[in-house]
């Protein structure tokens, strides 16, 4: 408990279980969220709680922000980078030595 007083101090319980009695839950702005009906799955976005270190946190947000994509956006491109198959991704300079391994294992 804490010293600071507040709103309900000064109710009795009769009236505390008046209030409670008249709470209703609104799941309206939920619903809100949900991805339209009959929606692709690859456009419905889960929300996901990820834990980073302080230091993690704000090396990513600045990196997203240096790429001009949002910590969302930069995490989904990150896992999308990583979960992609060989012919997924694109040839890069650093496919060059696996290249010419596998130019040098067919000539010979």
């Amino acid at each position: 408990m804490t010293d600071q007083a507040n709103e309900f101090d000064a109710m009795t319980p009769d009236e505390i279980i008046a209030l409670t009695n008249r709470l209703r839950l609104d799941t309206s702005a939920a619903r809100e969220l949900l991805p339209p009906e009959g929606a692709a799955p690859e456009l419905a976005n889960v929300p996901r709680s990820v834990k980073l270190t302080l230091t993690e946190d704000k090396l990513m947000k600045a990196r997203a922000k240096e790429l001009g994509l949002t910590a969302s956006a930069y995490f989904r491109a990150l896992l999308a980078r990583d979960l992609a198959t060989p012919a997924d991704r694109p040839l890069t300079t650093a496919d060059i030595p696996m290249l010419v391994q596998l130019i040098r294992g067919h000539a010979a």
